[in-house]
C-alpha cells in the first residue's frame, strides 16, 4: 500500500517522535529517532512493543540500570581522525564516561536473557573497547583532572613544582613569624593571595619601612653588565637608578630577584 507523504503527520506519528526526542539523554539518540518510521509490518512491531516493555520493566523494578553518562563521542572521534590532533581533557573524561556507561550497560544485561530476552540480544551487540578504557583510566581521573601517572614526564614536572611550592611555602611562613617577631605584623596575620602572589598583610604605617620578597620574577629590565663599580643605587619616585658623579649613565637597572622596592608592594 502506497502511503501520502503527510501521512505521520495525519496519524500524528510526528509528535511521537517530538516526544519522544524530548526525553532522550544524548544526541545519538536524538538522532536515531528522527530516523524512525512508522511501520505496518506485524513482526517488527512486535519486536519494537517487547523491547519497550522491557525497558518499562526495567525502569519500574530495577534500581541499578547505568542511565548516566551518554554524551556523543563522533565530533571528538572524528577530530582525532586528522593526525596531529589530539583530544582535550573533557573530552576524554567524556569518552571515558561513556565507555564506562556502555561496559555497564553490557554488565547489566549479562545473565538475564531470559527476563529481557530483546534488549539482553541487542545488548550482545555492544562493541566494547576494553584497551582504550584502560588507557583513558590510567590519564583521567575520575574528577576530570590528568593523573601525574598519566606519563612519567608529566609526573616528574609535576614532582618538581610541588617542591618549588612546598619551599615557597616554609620560605612565606619563615617571613611572616619574622614580621610578627619585629612587631610589623600583628600576631593574627595570615599570608593573603593578591593578584596570584603570596603577600604579607601589614599595618599602612609599616608599609614605607619593609622590602618585600617575592618568589618569582620581575617584570623589570634587564641588569646592565657595564654598571661603574664606584656607582650607588639610589631610590627615586619607587624607581633604581644608578648615579655617578651626580649624572645618570642614562640605562634603567633591573632588581635582583629578591628584592622589590615598597612602591611596588
Amino acid at each position: 500500500m502506497v502511503y501520502p507523504e503527510n501521512f505521520e503527520s495525519k496519524i500524528k506519528f510526528d509528535k511521537i517522535r517530538q516526544f519522544v526526542q524530548k526525553n532522550c539523554l544524548s544526541d545519538m539518540g536524538r538522532d536515531l529517532v528522527e530516523a524512525m518510521k512508522f511501520s505496518t509490518e506485524p513482526t517488527e512491531i512486535r519486536e519494537r512493543l517487547e523491547e519497550t516493555q522491557e525497558f518499562m520493566s526495567i525502569l519500574e523494578e530495577e534500581d541499578q540500570f547505568p542511565g548516566d553518562h551518554f554524551s556523543d563521542a563522533r565530533p571528538f572521534l572524528n577530530k582525532v581522525r586528522v593526525e596531529g590532533l589530539f583530544l582535550e581533557v573533557a573530552e576524554m573524561v567524556a569518552l571515558k564516561q561513556s565507555l564506562e556507561s556502555l561496559t555497564a550497560i553490557v554488565r547489566f544485561f549479562h545473565g538475564k536473557d531470559e527476563r529481557y530476552p530483546r534488549l539482553t540480544a541487542q545488548a550482545g551487540d555492544i562493541q566494547l573497547f576494553p584497551y582504550i578504557l584502560q588507557r583513558l583510566d590510567s590519564i583521567v581521573s575520575r574528577h576530570g583532572s590528568i593523573k601525574d601517572t598519566a606519563s612519567p614526564e608529566l609526573g616528574d614536572i609535576r614532582h618538581r613544582l610541588q617542591r618549588k611550592q612546598n619551599g615557597i611555602s616554609r620560605r612565606m611562613q619563615a617571613l611572616l613569624q619574622q614580621a610578627q617577631t619585629e612587631g610589623w605584623a600583628e600576631k593574627d596575620t595570615s599570608i593573603a593571595i593578591r593578584d596570584g602572589r603570596m603577600v604579607i598583610p601589614v599595618p599602612s604605617a609599616y608599609k614605607r619601612k619593609t622590602v618585600s620578597s617575592t618568589t618569582n620574577r620581575l617584570r623589570v629590565k634587564p641588569l646592565i653588565s657595564n654598571r661603574p663599580r664606584s656607582s650607588k643605587p639610589t631610590m627615586k619616585s619607587g624607581n633604581w637608578n644608578w648615579k655617578r658623579n651626580g649624572r645618570s649613565p642614562g640605562s634603567s637597572v633591573g632588581l635582583p630577584k629578591t628584592c622589590v622596592p615598597t612602591s611596588m608592594i
